[in-house]
């Protein structure tokens, strides 16, 4: 998603893990999450994760580049992948 997150997704997310059993989930929204969004998710076993946290993470290639990285023109291009 690249606007802000409402609450409506995280709650589809987490009925589908209700119903698949899933002991936690990821959501990542590079525009962030809104106020509701991160209410609903305390205490819930879902991780969120803004453009901060996705480019802060630390991948075990390190020096692994994507091929559409290169040719990106914008930053929408690399959220587009």
């Amino acid at each position: 998603y690249k606007k802000v997150l409402g609450p409506s997704a995280v709650r589809d997310l987490y009925g589908t893990m209700v119903a698949q059993e899933a002991e936690e989930a990821f959501l990542a929204a590079p525009g962030g999450f809104s106020k509701a969004t991160k209410e609903f998710c305390k205490g819930k076993p879902i991780k969120l994760l803004d453009l901060d946290e996705l480019t802060q993470m630390s991948y075990e290639f390190e020096n692994y580049i994507p091929h559409w990285i290169d040719s990106a023109k914008s930053m929408d291009d690399i959220v587009k992948g």
